[in-house]
């Protein structure tokens, strides 16, 4: 069984979502908390925790941290990548790379991960990125500079919110 702890931001209510000792999500959820609670339960299958473990309780607070500007580095953190392509990993491992106030194109982050000309399956592999903040998707961006999609909340408003805030924009 999967747990979801949520806990309010800056940027409005985020979840982590865990198994054991790995994250296996985390999700904006609004400014809403009730919605949100019942949005993670559906979407995650999970179980929301009000005392979640400790190493989650610290993930939430480095989180919160980097979202008021006080960078942080997630690189450390415990994803789960169960059931991913070779190809998922391997972009989501290079976008880990990527530093707070940085930013990179599709089509570089493609070249980086082994697949030049594979933009447009780093974009989708972006889209459908599970573990929001930790995986800076955010800081991928189209070849002329500009953004593009950003699934979460917000869409590409949250994008350069996020961006803003780490000193990128």
């Amino acid at each position: 069984m999967k747990s979801s702890f949520l806990f309010e931001t800056t940027v409005g209510f985020i979840a982590i979502i865990y198994r054991e000792k790995k994250v296996v999500g985390v999700q904006f959820a609004g400014a809403d908390l009730v919605s949100a609670k019942v949005d993670i339960e559906q979407r995650w299958q999970s179980e929301d925790v009000l005392n979640p473990a400790s190493w989650v309780k610290s993930l939430s607070k480095k989180i919160q941290k980097h979202l008021s500007g006080k960078k942080q580095s997630f690189e450390d953190v415990p994803l789960d990548f169960e059931g991913m392509t070779t190809f998922r990993k391997k972009v989501y491992q290079n976008t880990m790379k990527i530093k707070a106030g940085q930013v990179i194109t599709y089509g570089q982050l493609a070249k980086k991960s082994g697949s030049p000309g594979a933009a447009r399956a780093v974009g989708s592999a972006m889209a459908r990125n599970p573990f929001l903040i930790l995986m800076p998707c955010h800081r991928v961006v189209g070849s002329n500079g500009k953004m593009h999609g950003f699934s979460a909340i917000g869409g590409i408003k949250t994008k350069e919110k996020l961006l803003r805030i780490e000193g990128a924009v």
